[in-house]
């Protein structure tokens, strides 16, 4: 069964719950996948979610309205070159201008 409780994501069998949210950035986040987890409303989410309240060290921060954010210290779902995320990317993508940066975000579903 798939649900969506505003930006979480739960993809539940018999034994097990995939789980995932956007971020305000607008990345998907991995939460949780093994056991089945039960999650009636979003802020029941906020367990498994790692806490981001200032800055990070030497990481570059994904914009001026999220300093909070550095991509190479979240649990993506995917990784892609550019905006600081500095893993091994999942695609690589190659621009007409020879550009290989993209940003991954929601859009809807």
């Amino acid at each position: 069964m798939i649900r969506v409780i505003g930006k979480t994501f739960i993809l539940d069998t018999d034994n097990t719950s995939y789980i995932f949210r956007i971020l305000p950035t607008g990345q998907a986040e991995h939460l949780h996948y093994g056991g089945k987890v039960r999650l009636e409303k979003e802020s029941d989410a906020e367990v498994l979610t790692e806490k981001h309240v200032f800055e990070p060290g030497n990481s570059i921060v994904y914009d001026k309205d999220h300093k909070e954010y550095s991509l190479e210290d979240m649990r993506l779902e995917m990784s892609s070159y550019g905006k600081g995320d500095i893993r091994e990317p999942f695609v690589e993508v190659v621009h007409a201008d020879g550009n290989r940066n993209c940003d991954f975000i929601y859009d809807s579903y």
